[in-house]
């Protein structure tokens, strides 16, 4: 990984860390290396965290609008268990924004249109990640 992808890596991981104490959860970085960017405490449970950052969306010849486009996949076919990692966190760095999904298991693409990456999509992906955690504070 080149120096600028690291470092994308690591503000991302840090504005998603900063999104989460915010809101009062504990959020930890774990001190070995880890296929989990983040832990989070929510609720009585500790939840793994992935983290995948983009600069900015891209345009592809075939498409009208721009694209962030986030892969979750340790491997060729090979997919995050949900009990190991259930969260995933695509961050649009030049929107400042996240959007959140609970790891299903099954879907480790996400394109999502420049214009989807808003800071309501944010607070409602949120609420939806934290419903799938079966989480009432």
């Amino acid at each position: 990984m080149s120096d600028k992808r690291a470092l994308l890596g690591a503000a991302g991981e840090q504005l998603v860390g900063s999104y989460l104490m915010q809101r009062g959860f504990m959020c930890f970085s774990p001190l070995a290396p880890s296929k989990r960017d983040l832990l989070c405490q929510i609720g009585d449970r500790i939840h793994g965290v992935q983290v995948k950052a983009n600069s900015r969306a891209t345009k592809d010849r075939d498409r009208k609008q721009k694209r962030y486009r986030f892969r979750f996949e340790p491997g060729k076919n090979i997919f995050y268990s949900p009990l190991f990692l259930p969260i995933f966190a695509c961050v649009g760095m030049d929107k400042q924004t996240i959007l959140w999904y609970f790891n299903d298991g099954y879907r480790s693409h996400f394109n999502i249109v420049e214009s989807a990456m808003t800071h309501q999509a944010q607070e409602e992906s949120f609420g939806s990640l934290l419903e799938e955690l079966n989480y009432h504070g």
